[in-house]
């Protein structure tokens, strides 16, 4: 049950596309949706009154299976309550038209959303909501399971550990005893990545390292009991990473050596490939590129994948290390190869390459293609409506700009304008989030003496939110 905020582009085809309708102007969701959106209009089949509620079925191929409509009324009375209420309206419509399925997404969005504001109750309550909505009409164990797995999921992302036992029991009552194992390694593995990341937050007194191992481990050995193979071995090879990242190179090279024995035995081509590539960054991180290079540029030659997604990876991943190394002029045709075996792609993984790709014309000093793969990767990147992901490429990308400032004054100015426009739009409070942009734009403002009345608008909201901080504190979480 992937759910994803996008912009009005008409090149979304999801399951469900759920759009806000306001008195006035047509709601403009652009593209194969353009046409259609002014008939429903003309002919009142769309209703921008508040809570109303207008359900539309594929009218072509290239268009979502189905787009429901949140009457909002006027843009100017909005507030978050009548948000919310139209919300509702829209879900109560779609459980009442035999739409679980569909209303259960919408839950989880609001979920996602409740979580975002802090609301963690709320959240945690439409999360169980959208597990009812599913288990009512008696027919949907696939769903339910799924409902009930990302709810987990978010409990764990979210250090809710001692509350995962209510979407646990959902997840083992509505499944197989086959089944079972693999859901719970999922799980598992996502409680040790947790722990790898907050290392305060142990179980106990115990070493962190010492938790993180044990927890992957269970997340092997569950794969293992639902005879998931290759699962397993890719368990253990995270471990063999996460161990490597932290020193243990001994236990590291162990695990990987048992892995590759195995995987050489099946013929398993991406367990090889991924063993190597601990290897090979390992490597790297000790200054031994050129050995790292010829592992992975060896390996890539005798276990390149069929898959082109798989395919596509490898290359990125040789690439990144030729980059990583300075060899820019190397990396270029293998980032080529990894853009066009990425058809089908994430626009996340999409704006990965593209951004790496610039860093490797940027080595070669092509400051101009460099720009133009930075622009797109940004463009990838705002696809996903995600802050925290926009904000990130933005800042890495402008980080390489600082580096010659000189001759991409302009366009900084202009990328991190893009980035900055997008957050008032969407009320992403870029500061008060912990992001630095809107401050490095203001010092290029000052260092280029351009804006000098945005520069006074920026110290003010700096200046607002530090007397914010010190009058309430710094949240803990």
């Amino acid at each position: 049950m992937k759910i994803r905020l996008v912009a009005a582009s008409g090149k979304s085809k999801p399951e469900l596309l759920v759009a806000l309708a306001y008195a006035g102007p047509n709601p403009d969701l652009g593209g194969a949706y353009s046409a259609f959106v002014k008939k429903a209009k003309s002919t009142g089949d769309l209703s921008t009154d508040t809570r109303a509620t207008s359900i539309f079925y594929a009218h072509d191929a290239k268009s979502a299976k189905r787009v429901v409509f949140c009457g909002m009324g006027k843009r100017a009375d909005i507030t978050t309550e009548t948000l919310r209420r139209a919300v509702d309206g829209c879900l109560e419509s779609l459980t009442q038209s035999g739409q679980h399925h569909r209303a259960a997404t919408l839950l989880h969005f609001k979920a996602q959303r409740l979580a975002q504001a802090g609301q963690v109750e709320e959240a945690r309550s439409a999360f169980r909501q959208a597990v009812t909505v599913l288990r009512e009409p008696g027919h949907y164990r696939s769903h339910v399971i799924e409902a009930a797995m990302e709810w987990a999921s978010w409990e764990i992302g979210s250090g809710h550990l001692d509350q995962l036992e209510e979407p646990i029991e959902l997840v083992i009552s509505h499944s197989d005893d086959a089944a079972a194992p693999s859901l719970m390694a999922r799980l598992s593995f996502q409680q040790a990545m947790f722990f790898a990341m907050n290392p305060t937050m142990g179980e106990s007194d115990e070493d962190p390292k010492v938790v993180v191992g044990r927890w992957i481990a269970l997340a092997a050995d569950q794969y293992l009991e639902g005879d998931r193979l290759a699962d397993a071995n890719g368990v253990y090879i995270h471990l063999a990473d996460w161990l490597d990242s932290q020193g243990e190179y001994k236990a590291a090279s162990e695990i990987l050596d048992l892995v590759a024995q195995g995987a050489m035995t099946t013929g398993d081509i991406n367990v090889i490939w991924r063993s190597a590539l601990v290897v090979a960054n390992r490597l790297e991180r000790e200054a031994n590129g050129e050995e790292a290079i010829h592992l992975l540029t060896e390996t890539l030659e005798s276990c390149e994948a069929d898959d082109p997604a798989t395919r596509g990876a490898q290359h990125f991943e040789l690439a990144s290390l030729l980059n990583a190394t300075g060899r820019g002029a190397e990396a270029l045709v293998h980032h080529e190869i990894a853009l066009a075996e990425l058809v089908d792609g994430s626009v996340r993984d999409r704006a990965r390459i593209l951004l790496d790709y610039g860093l490797s014309c940027w080595l070669i000093h092509d400051e101009q293609r460099a720009l133009s793969m930075w622009r797109q990767a940004l463009a990838s990147a705002e696809r996903t409506a995600d802050r925290d992901f926009i904000a990130e490429i933005a800042q890495r990308i402008d980080t390489l700009l600082m580096e010659r400032q000189d001759l991409v004054s302009v366009a900084r100015i202009e990328l991190l304008e893009t980035v900055i426009e997008q957050g008032k739009r969407c009320r992403w409070e870029l500061v008060a989030n912990g992001s630095d942009l809107p401050l490095r734009l203001a010092e290029e403002y000052a260092r280029t003496d351009v804006h000098p009345e945005r520069v006074t608008e920026l110290i003010r909201t700096l200046e607002d939110l530090a007397e914010t901080v010190s009058t309430m504190g710094i949240p803990q979480d």
